[in-house]
């Protein structure tokens, strides 16, 4: 089992392996997720419909990856 440990390389990586997945198993109503830096703007998950589009954006800047886990949560 990987350890993620809250850099920002880590928290694309959990998003993609592991919180597009629990979205999805958790029938939450939505299709799975992305992260996104943006330099000088902040760190960014974004919920996705059916169709894989971009409906819902949280902001994960400088969250740990538990903390992001309560974001995406608290959202859906």
């Amino acid at each position: 089992m990987r350890i993620y440990k809250g850099t920002k390389e880590d928290k694309r990586a959990f998003v993609k392996e592991v919180l597009f997945d629990l979205l999805v198993m958790t029938n939450s109503g939505w299709y799975g997720a992305e992260y996104e830096d943006i330099p000088n703007k902040g760190e960014y998950i974004y919920l996705l419909d059916k169709d894989g589009v971009r409906c819902q954006k949280i902001d994960v800047t400088a969250d740990s990856i538990t903390a992001i886990i309560q974001d995406v949560f608290k959202k859906i």
